[in-house]
């Protein structure tokens, strides 16, 4: 039970320490106290317990003086220190500060030649191959001349081709429209109108020649009546009438001996000459309505 109690005293011993206890009223802290179940005797303990602490909190603490060995150390620590910082400054800050010797100049100046030396065969190298790459992209540029000189020239070939052609072809197409329009009329018209002459100049020569074989039939045909009189007047003269058989025998006599004024070679060409005209008439009239359609 008392380890109960001592607990509570520490616990408000602690809440009395606390800054913004510290500003507060005493009633209210004893009031709070006892809210938590401390008696009067146990508040003004917990009271003179934290008055305590915090006088001896706000109490400045006395420094011991120093002896050898704080004097050793601080000696120690100071010279590392001073040892640490010299070193830095000579290795750091002196070499920047310090002006380069004889030899350093030496140094510098052999690799400033060498670097120029290095620089200058750069340049030099550089310069051919600037100079290799002008000569070569010249050299293209008078082929790339001369390709697009016969490149022009080739156009210019084609264009007069084209040209040509465009010139033949209007001229070819003129041709076709005179053939069709007026010349090819105007042939197909001469030739029926020579056709039409020709086949009207054959039919005369076909009318003539079959009047012509007409007379020449009617002419034999009175030739032999006039001489079968005369052959059988003799006959009457003597009394004697000839018989059936006897003129019998005679017409094919007198039929094979009488000449023809036509031969026959002559009259198949006739009559193949009618058959050729007639024919050619009748593809003339034909081909005349297939143009009139």
């Amino acid at each position: 039970m008392s380890n109960i109690r001592e607990e509570l005293i520490s616990n408000a011993v602690q809440f009395l320490r606390q800054q913004d206890v510290l500003s507060k009223p005493l009633e209210k802290k004893i009031e709070f106290l006892r809210g938590k179940g401390l008696s009067n005797e146990e508040i003004e303990q917990s009271i003179q317990l934290a008055r305590n602490v915090i006088s001896g909190l706000d109490t400045p603490t006395t420094s011991r003086p120093w002896d050898w060995r704080d004097w050793f150390i601080m000696g120690v620590l100071g010279s590392g220190f001073a040892w640490s910082a010299y070193t830095l400054v000579k290795k750091y800050v002196m070499p920047m500060v310090q002006p380069p010797t004889r030899s350093q100049y030496e140094i510098d100046k052999e690799e400033l030649e060498l670097k120029y030396e290095s620089t200058q065969s750069s340049l030099h190298a550089l310069g051919n191959d600037t100079k290799k790459v002008l000569e070569e992209t010249e050299r293209q540029q008078e082929v790339l001349d001369l390709a697009l000189d016969d490149l022009e020239d080739t156009l210019k070939q084609l264009k007069q081709n084209d040209d040509d052609r465009d010139r033949d072809m209007a001229r070819l197409s003129q041709d076709v429209y005179t053939l069709s329009t007026i010349t090819l009329p105007n042939a197909l018209k001469e030739i029926r109108d020579t056709q039409a002459t020709v086949l009207t100049q054959l039919a005369q020569e076909v009318r003539s020649l079959r009047q012509l074989q007409g007379k020449t039939e009617g002419h034999n045909s009175s030739e032999l009546s006039s001489t079968s009189p005369a052959s059988s007047e003799p006959l009457d003269a003597k009394g004697s009438a000839p018989d059936a058989a006897a003129t019998a025998t005679l017409q094919p006599v007198f039929k094979n001996k009488i000449p023809h004024a036509i031969p026959p070679w002559q009259a198949a060409m006739h009559a193949q000459t009618s058959k050729t005209i007639q024919e050619s008439a009748g593809e003339t009239k034909q081909q005349t309505e297939n143009e009139d359609i």
